[in-house]
């Protein structure tokens, strides 16, 4: 009887160890990868911007450092120039590994009227890396000059001659960083632009937002700078070392005199000639040099002007504000101030 009763316990025993290996619903913990066990978040990932310019560089750094803020930092810049400091913006060929760099971006800023053909051609072949959805944005567009383009192209700007040493009256000046008021509209393109890369942090959102209205002031209070220092210069004519500086000249009312054209071509014996002119009648007291282009022809001048030297710096060091500091500093050391009392003109 007790061998019937133990039989019947292993029994019953053996059924239920049958039965929980046939119900799915008893089966053993899910292990870690099972596709039910909920998966960690993925990390924010870093805004990175690439622009192709060194002094664009300090008018969207700030805006992505506050895109980025209480991120782990990354190995690399956040926001890199394609033309390194140091190199003129005419003529540089980027290398393969500065171009593909591009990929792994979220927003890409570029000049426009071919000053940076190179990338844009680039950026409309190349699509951007997995997960990085690159926004471009061009300056010329940004500022809302388009029709300036379309101007030149129609009157062939690029293939008709004119005198050695004045701007063409058709060619279009792509150095839009070197005027404040169109550098307020590229803050406000970025700005937006990144808000749109971080709205669906609302944290990071109201960064950005922040950041770009203090950088926006910051570009405005630098034009009252110049304003107020160029409206009281003795002199209003700069000689320059290439025809970069009619947009920051226009707006303030000062008149230029290049070396070299827009392009920064080698110049002719002509405008060196009209350049010494210009100093002698208007009795100027420098010629600038550019630090990208060397002194030499600035030099000559000089000494056939008997003058100083001086520089102006269109591209700086990647700190937008340093250079146009530095250069309101030269102006005002070169073109004065009028004698107390003076009527200004």
């Amino acid at each position: 009887m007790a061998s019937f009763r133990w039989s019947a316990r292993l029994l019953i025993s053996l059924l239920a160890v049958a039965a929980t290996i046939g119900d799915p619903t008893l089966a053993a913990p899910a292990s870690p990868t099972d596709a039910r066990t909920p998966q960690p978040a993925a990390k924010p990932q870093s805004v990175r911007a690439a622009v192709s310019i060194v002094p664009l560089q300090g008018l969207v750094a700030p805006i992505v450092a506050a895109a980025n803020e209480g991120l782990p930092p990354a190995r690399e810049p956040a926001v890199v120039p394609v033309i390194p400091p140091g190199q003129s913006e005419h003529g540089y060929e980027p290398p393969p590994s500065k171009l593909a760099a591009l990929r792994e971006v979220d927003l890409v800023v570029v000049v426009g009227f071919g000053l940076d053909a190179p990338i844009e051609k680039f950026l409309a072949q190349t699509p951007a890396a997995p997960g990085r959805a690159r926004r471009v944005i061009r300056f010329a567009e940004a500022a809302g000059l388009q029709n300036e383009e379309k101007h030149a192209f129609a009157h062939g700007a690029h293939d008709h001659a004119h005198e050695p040493g004045k701007p063409c009256d058709h060619a279009v000046d792509p150095h839009l960083w070197l005027d404040p008021l169109l550098v307020v509209r590229l803050v406000d393109s970025v700005t937006a632009a990144i808000v749109e890369t971080v709205k669906s942090d609302a944290a990071a959102k109201a960064r950005v937002e922040k950041a770009g209205q203090e950088l926006r002031a910051r570009v405005l209070t630098m034009h009252e700078s110049y304003a107020t220092a160029c409206a009281g210069f003795a002199s209003k004519t700069i000689v320059v070392g290439h025809d970069a500086w009619r947009r920051l000249a226009s707006r303030y009312g000062l008149e230029t005199v290049a070396i070299a054209d827009l392009n920064a071509s080698e110049p002719t014996a002509k405008a060196l000639e009209r350049a010494v002119q210009t100093i002698r009648e208007k009795k100027l007291t420098a010629v600038f040099v550019e630090p990208q282009l060397g002194e030499r022809a600035g030099k000559r001048i000089a000494e056939a002007a008997g003058v100083k030297v001086r520089k102006l710096d269109p591209l700086g060091e990647g700190d937008w504000f340093a250079m146009m500091e530095s250069n309101l500093d030269e102006l005002k050391a070169a073109l004065g101030t009028p004698p107390a009392g003076a009527t200004r003109p």
